[in-house]
């Protein structure tokens, strides 16, 4: 970029938001207003097999989460009972198919939540008690609402 160009970009930033990046703005007003309003739910992320393999999808996890405002507990065995309101599960893929057998064992008093994309585990995971799925590229806007709260949506 052009010495020309950051200094009209300078300018332009100086008390006012470039043309370009309205779009932006817009789109984050609604989850900034949700956020600010939205309750502060404790979540524990359940964290079954490879840690190391499984790092980037607890990483993912906890800090969803904490952008959303909620405190993230981490724990590698399942809870006889929790105090966490929400609970999601991070396995492998591979595991999927297995996961509604872990489901029904979790405490009832908690919402549970599945990190990944569910394919074609998403019936059965439903039918044992799961209420959402969280991953890259989800709308997290409408997934925030679901799993923390829509009572707070606008």
């Amino acid at each position: 970029m052009g010495a020309t160009k950051l200094a009209r970009v300078d300018a332009e930033v100086e008390g006012q938001l470039l043309p370009e990046f309205a779009h932006i703005a817009r789109d984050t007003a609604a989850m900034e207003d949700w956020r600010e309003r939205a309750p502060k739910t404790p979540v524990l992320a359940l964290v079954l097999g490879d840690a190391r393999k499984l790092s980037a999808r607890a990483d993912y996890v906890r800090e969803l989460f904490a952008t959303l405002g909620s405190p993230v507990d981490i724990a590698h065995e399942p809870p006889a009972q929790s105090s966490h309101s929400v609970i999601v599960v991070v396995v492998e893929d591979a595991a999927f198919a297995t996961l509604p057998q872990l489901v029904l064992t979790l405490p009832r008093n908690a919402m549970i939540v599945v990190a990944g994309k569910p394919g074609v585990h998403e019936a059965s995971l439903r039918a044992a008690g799961v209420k959402s799925f969280v991953f890259v590229g989800m709308n997290v806007l409408n997934t925030a609402r679901e799993i923390l709260g829509s009572e707070v949506a606008s």
